[in-house]
């Protein structure tokens, strides 16, 4: 329904399940994190009991089929790059 939209979400993590009914409904969402990657990525519970980014149980169920990017505007550069 939504497959000619590109969202770039610049919001916190409060707002992740817009995000996932938004890539549900097909949108191509983008979201801006911060330099360090979302805060999200460290709730847990965790895959195995071990804490870290990728091992998130509710980060991999909300943010779902979305690309992400990190922007550290703190920087001169901006520090932009793909994280998954």
């Amino acid at each position: 329904m939504l497959q000619h939209y590109r969202v770039v979400d610049l919001t916190d993590n409060e707002s992740m399940i817009a995000r996932m009914v938004l890539v549900d409904l097909g949108a191509d969402v983008i979201a801006v994190e911060p330099a360090a990657g979302s805060p999200a990525r460290t709730r847990g519970p965790f895959v195995g009991a071990e804490p870290g980014p990728d091992t998130s149980l509710p980060w991999a169920a909300w943010a779902r089929n979305k690309r992400s990017v990190t922007a550290d505007l703190d920087s001169d550069e901006g520090g932009s790059a793909c994280v998954g």
